[in-house]
């Protein structure tokens, strides 16, 4: 290690220790001991206290309020949209009731109307086979 390093370092280390020793010299200087703090001095800070803890307290109370009444809003919107799921539920109960006896009643018809076209169509085939058996290829 080279010697000017080393002297550049331990004079580091002293400048900081001597910083550090009149810092704290200095601030025993600014601050009081317990002993030099008064009554009325303690009284005050007292005082002080109670009023940021008063403040703090209200600020606490009056957010808690409004987390009440957010929660009561939403409880009661929750309670109407349950009625509305229940009375939607119901409504479509009854439309899927309608559409169903609708289309029953429509099944039925268009049954017959199936069987019937059916059945025509059938005998319209039975009269033209007949018809051209006759006409166009006469029995020997």
């Amino acid at each position: 290690m080279e010697p000017i390093a080393f002297v550049y370092g331990l004079g580091s280390v002293l400048a900081t220790l001597l910083a550090s020793l009149l810092q704290y010299i200095q601030q025993r200087r600014r601050t009081p001991t317990a002993q030099e703090v008064t009554l009325e001095q303690r009284l005050d800070a007292l005082a002080r206290t109670m009023r940021e803890s008063s403040r703090l307290l209200q600020q606490v109370s009056a957010e808690i309020e409004v987390r009440a009444a957010t929660a009561e809003r939403l409880k009661d919107e929750a309670q109407t949209a349950e009625q509305l799921a229940k009375l939607n539920q119901a409504q479509a109960e009854a439309v899927a009731k309608l559409v169903g006896t609708v289309v029953g009643g429509e099944s039925k018809r268009s049954t017959r109307q199936s069987v019937l076209a059916g059945a025509l169509f059938f005998i319209g085939g039975v009269a033209a086979t007949v018809t051209v058996t006759l006409f166009v290829h006469p029995l020997h």
